[in-house]
């Protein structure tokens, strides 16, 4: 019994170590992404502030959906 409830404890920490490096994964992701925005952006200085503010909310609202879709559903 006690085996099997150690077993058990084990997986559920493997999977919660899996799903945690995943989220660490896409966070820096999305961080790259926003360095990579914001340095074209700092080139790009005849852009409005509207204009950069709405092509950031669209490229971080496309990765989410990319992400989301990437990532398989743990059960």
């Amino acid at each position: 019994m006690l085996d099997e409830d150690g077993d058990n404890w084990a997986q559920g920490l493997k999977q919660h170590k899996a799903i945690e490096g995943r989220r660490a994964e896409a966070l820096w992701r999305t961080i790259a992404r926003r360095r990579v925005a914001q340095d074209a952006n700092a080139e790009e200085g005849h852009r409005s502030k509207e204009e950069v503010s709405v092509a950031r909310l669209q490229e971080v609202g496309d990765s989410g959906k990319e992400e989301k879709r990437g990532q398989p559903q743990a059960q």
